[in-house]
């Protein structure tokens, strides 16, 4: 299944009821900050989020997601791994230390020619799940909507 499930230390205690909008499960106002640096699957992901109810805002890798989280301030962040410019390791990172509780998703679509599992080392840094690409849609919503509801921030990441 191409979809992780979230980390141990991040599991759903109390689930929303179903009744809620994607907007009351998140808190935050459903805020979700999405980072790839692919036009067509940063839309594709876009839409399929504001279909469910979130209110999506999008940025091309992590220097412009950085400067868009000072102000933002999202309830969730989605980040590819494999960006130009400051990739979603870096961008992890970053959301870890300066937002310890804004919970994190990493997305890739990996790469044949590396031999590291990034999405790997997104999980040991803190990412609340992680994702290969392509996904099934109905099981990124309802990682999306579980990593939202769980409300524990990711286990701390040492310096």
């Amino acid at each position: 299944m191409p979809v992780h499930q979230p980390r141990p230390d991040q599991s759903a205690t109390n689930q929303s009821p179903t009744n809620q909008s994607p907007t009351d499960q998140a808190g935050a106002d459903g805020k979700i900050l999405l980072i790839e640096d692919d036009e067509t699957v940063r839309e594709a992901i876009s839409t399929l989020l504001e279909r469910a109810g979130y209110d999506v805002a999008e940025a091309e890798n992590g220097v412009v997601a950085a400067g868009m989280l000072e102000q933002w301030q999202p309830a969730l962040v989605i980040t590819d791994i494999f960006m130009p410019d400051s990739d979603g390791i870096e961008t992890l990172s970053l959301v870890r230390r300066r937002w310890p509780s804004t919970p994190v998703i990493a997305i890739s679509g990996g790469s044949p020619m590396l031999r590291l599992d990034y999405l790997r080392v997104a999980d040991d840094l803190g990412a609340a799940a992680t994702v290969q690409k392509p996904f099934i849609a109905d099981e990124f919503l309802a990682l999306v909507r579980k990593v939202l509801a769980s409300g524990a921030p990711p286990a701390p990441v040492a310096p």
